[in-house]
């Protein structure tokens, strides 16, 4: 368990929202298991709440939607997001064709045959330009484009299907039973990190050891000199 406390100010300031706001939220019941009882001691999972709670907030629902959504465990997920790191990278497409050699469009083209969208290009964390690295060494050892973008939209296609099978089996059976438990929404948080964590991630490895290996056998079925 995770013991580390925050002050009210840094809550909000992970929030976005003034302190007086998140001690008016806490004294309401809104965001519950604030450790201190003057509303001054936050644990991250009540910070992670807040959060939660200012874009539902945004968004405009109300606070009495928002504490019974708590009270159902309907918002775990949320509180989930601010416990794995932040997946946005920094670098850009230019990056990506001074670490690969290959021409932007071409770039594009790969990338769009994952399935992923043009825009995160620029945006880009150094796992994907080690991807687009070793996509750059296939084609420069002779595998056919054509042959390769067809691999890679077969490839992106199946990760989507991994993707979707990961979040509704968790919910099916891991965050459901949770729910029917009636587990305080921060406690099935909490409860869900270290399952989430070893599930995705060990996950993750498997599909980039797929990708590897994938690579690998693109290179050793194309002819030497090709």
């Amino acid at each position: 368990m995770n013991h580390e406390t925050l002050t009210l100010q840094e809550a909000a300031e992970r929030a976005g929202v003034s302190p007086s706001t998140l001690r008016r939220w806490a004294a309401s019941g809104v965001i519950p298991q604030v450790r201190a009882a003057n509303g001054e001691d936050w644990t991250p999972a009540a910070a992670s709440h807040a959060r939660v709670v200012a874009r539902l907030r945004h968004r405009g629902h109300k606070l009495e939607e928002i504490r019974e959504a708590t009270k159902q465990g309907r918002l775990a997920y949320g509180f989930l997001e601010d416990k794995f790191p932040d997946s946005q990278g920094t670098r850009t497409l230019e990056d990506a064709v001074e670490a690969t050699g290959l021409q932007p469009a071409l770039i594009e083209r790969f990338w769009t045959s994952l399935g992923l969208p043009g825009q995160g290009l620029e945006n880009l964390t150094d796992d994907d330009i080690q991807a687009l690295q070793y996509a750059a060494s296939v084609l420069a050892s002779g595998f056919p484009l054509v042959a390769f973008l067809q691999l890679a939209r077969v490839y992106g296609q199946a990760l989507a299907r991994i993707a979707d099978a990961e979040v509704r089996l968790f919910h099916i059976y891991v965050h459901e039973p949770l729910i029917r438990e009636g587990l305080p929404g921060l406690q099935m948080a909490e409860e869900m990190e270290h399952l989430a964590h070893l599930v995705f991630q060990g996950v993750g490895q498997v599909k980039l050891k797929g990708f590897n290996e994938t690579v690998q056998l693109c290179r050793a079925q194309t002819p030497e000199g090709q």
